[in-house]
């Protein structure tokens, strides 16, 4: 099987090489810092994000805060998980006021 990596840090590189397209190949995608300035500035929103697509379609994803030790998985059809524990979307209906 051959696999492909797409990472956030190679993209638009002047001297790296060109970020691949995503295909039906499996993919993983790769965040090594999300929330660069978070974690340049001392806020705890930071996370390691990885997903893995297959024929363009996600089917796994982990992301990770070392700093709050929260770690979110989900698997298409096994559902999402916060540090194991089963998680879901609200079924709260309506406009969402922050």
């Amino acid at each position: 099987m051959n696999f492909r990596l797409m990472a956030e840090e190679s993209q638009g590189a002047k001297n790296g090489p060109p970020q691949p397209e995503l295909t039906d190949n499996p993919t993983w995608i790769i965040d090594p810092l999300d929330g660069t300035m978070n974690y340049v500035h001392g806020t705890p929103l930071i996370a390691i994000s990885v997903a893995l697509f297959v024929e363009k379609k996600p089917v796994i994803g982990i992301i990770y805060n070392p700093i709050l030790e929260q770690m979110y998985t989900a698997k298409v059809g096994q559902g999402s998980f916060l540090n194991g524990k089963p998680i879901r979307v609200s079924n709260q209906k309506g406009n969402v006021q922050y």
